[in-house]
């Protein structure tokens, strides 16, 4: 049985490796940047804990010095400041997981120099339950309302545009079950994907999270070419496991709710096979 992972980084990579980068790349200028984006619970903190685990990469969690002016310890710093920060850093990769700036994805690949984003979904249900049982008190409903309320001050509604908020609307009711409220989240999230034009950038790399399950090999070699950096040495088998796949066998969801995110999955699946 694989442990989960619950931290994108370990107190290794957080306190030493970055000593011994100044040292070991003391002459490196040229970093090149990986930033996870997508929705919450579909795998991120698994890949940036594998990319994490080579001594030449220097990861950056949600909760990092790159978010140090949040209160909450989350939200980006002004890119500006971002873009100084990273500067500063002598690892060859550096990798971020900026989840709730996903929104944000084309002021960060614009700002930020050398970057690639990989964005990462996974099946609406698998992502709901995990969600639910991961945060009881603010998923479901609790995600989705300020999305409702079109409320800007709130990242789970920034940058979301009108017309996808009143196809949530069309379909929102109070009848709707938690599970419902957090498939509608997912759809939300993921369909910035599209609203944000991002499968029409080369900058910007689709995963689907059960392909990598299966396939870590091949998709880790398609990140080390697009990097130009050696991401191949690791023993995924340790870590990669297909047992968190297809855990919604008989959940029932509204029809609707059913329907918006099934086609949508729909798409990303197609735009992940081209």
């Amino acid at each position: 049985m694989k442990s989960k992972v619950t931290d994108s980084t370990t107190k290794i990579s957080k306190y030493i490796k970055p000593y011994y980068q100044q040292i070991r790349y003391a002459t490196n200028s040229l970093s090149r940047i990986v930033a996870i984006l997508g929705c919450q619970r579909s795998g991120t903190t698994l890949l940036s804990r594998v990319l994490d685990s080579f001594t030449y990469t220097r990861t950056f969690g949600e909760f990092s010095s790159l978010s140090s002016e949040c209160p909450n310890n989350i939200r980006l710093n002004a890119l500006s400041d971002v873009k100084v920060t990273l500067g500063k850093v002598k690892a060859p990769l550096i990798v971020m997981k900026p989840l709730v700036e996903s929104q944000n994805a084309i002021g960060l690949l614009d700002t930020l120099d050398n970057i690639t984003a990989v964005w990462l979904y996974r099946n609406y249900l698998d992502v709901a339950l995990s969600d639910l049982k991961k945060f009881p008190k603010t998923s479901g409903r609790g995600n989705l309302q300020p999305i409702l309320d079109r409320d800007e001050n709130n990242w789970r509604s920034q940058n979301v545009p009108e017309e996808l908020v009143e196809t949530v609307k069309a379909v929102y009711s109070d009848s709707l079950t938690e599970l419902d409220c957090a498939c509608l989240f997912w759809f939300v999230r993921n369909s910035l994907f599209f609203y944000l034009g991002l499968e029409k950038r080369e900058d910007v790399i689709l995963w689907k999270y059960e392909n990598l399950m299966f396939e870590p090999e091949k998709h880790f070699s398609q990140l080390s070419d697009k990097l130009k950096v050696d991401l191949l040495d690791y023993d995924f088998s340790k870590t990669f496991s297909k047992s968190s796949i297809k855990k919604e066998s008989g959940t029932k969801l509204n029809d609707e709710v059913e329907r918006l995110c099934q086609t949508l999955m729909t798409k990303l699946d197609a735009r992940c096979v081209s």
